[in-house]
C-alpha cells in the first residue's frame, strides 16, 4: 500500500509533525489547497519520488501499469501492487509435483521449442502449455487478495493481466454471497 505521507516525510526527511502539508505530495491532487506555482514545480518531484520509493529499479515489462502507478497515485488514489510472492508460488508448486512431474513438464517444453517455428523463451512456453498449473497459485492468490481489497474499499479498480481474467472470474463468489464484481 502507497502513502503519499510516507513519501512527504522521506522527501522531507522529517516526522509528520513537521511537513506542510499544503506544498507536499499528500495534496498534489487538491488544486484548492495547492498553489499553482506550488502544483507545477511539484509534478518532476512526486515522479522522482515515485521512481526512487515505489518503483525503484522493479519496473514492471508492463508499459500501461507503470503508467497506471504513476497516474493514480499522483490523483488521489490508494494503489495496491498486488502480485503472488515468488518464493510462495515456488513453494507451492515444490509441494504439489513430484520429481516425475517436472521430468516430464521439462522434457515436453523442450520438445515444444524445438518445433515450434517461433523463437519462445523456456518461460514463455511452460506458461503456454501448462498455465493450469504454474498460474492456478497465482490465480487464486490474487482472487484472494482482490476480494480482501474490495471488502475493505467502498470503490476498487483491477488491472488483472489477460491471463489471469478468465480463472478470476470462475473463483470469484458472487452476491449475495461474495462481493459485487462488476
Amino acid at each position: 500500500m502507497v502513502n503519499l505521507v510516507t513519501l512527504d516525510m522521506l522527501r522531507a526527511n522529517n516526522s509528520h509533525m513537521k511537513i506542510d502539508y499544503t506544498k507536499g505530495l499528500a495534496t498534489f491532487a487538491y488544486p484548492d489547497i495547492q498553489e499553482k506555482r506550488v502544483h507545477d514545480n511539484l509534478e518532476p518531484k512526486f515522479v522522482e519520488a515515485i521512481t526512487n520509493h515505489i518503483i525503484c529499479d522493479n519496473w514492471s515489462p508492463y508499459y500501461e501499469i507503470n503508467q497506471i502507478l504513476y497516474k493514480a497515485l499522483m490523483g488521489k488514489h490508494k494503489v495496491i501492487l498486488g502480485d503472488m510472492p515468488e518464493i510462495l508460488l515456488r513453494q507451492i508448486l515444490g509441494n504439489s509435483l513430484s520429481l516425475e512431474d517436472v521430468k516430464d513438464i521439462f522434457k515436453f517444453v523442450l520438445e515444444q521449442i524445438s518445433k515450434s517455428k517461433v523463437p519462445m523463451s523456456m518461460h514463455t512456453a511452460t506458461i503456454q502449455y501448462f498455465s493450469h498449473i504454474f498460474l492456478l497459485p497465482k490465480d487464486l492468490y490474487m482472487t484472494a487478495l482482490l476480494r480482501n481489497t474490495m471488502a475493505a474499499a467502498n470503490c476498487c479498480l483491477a488491472y488483472v493481466g489477460t491471463p489471469h481474467y478468465s480463472p478470476m472470474q470462475n473463483y470469484w463468489e458472487p452476491p449475495p454471497h461474495g462481493i459485487n464484481f462488476s
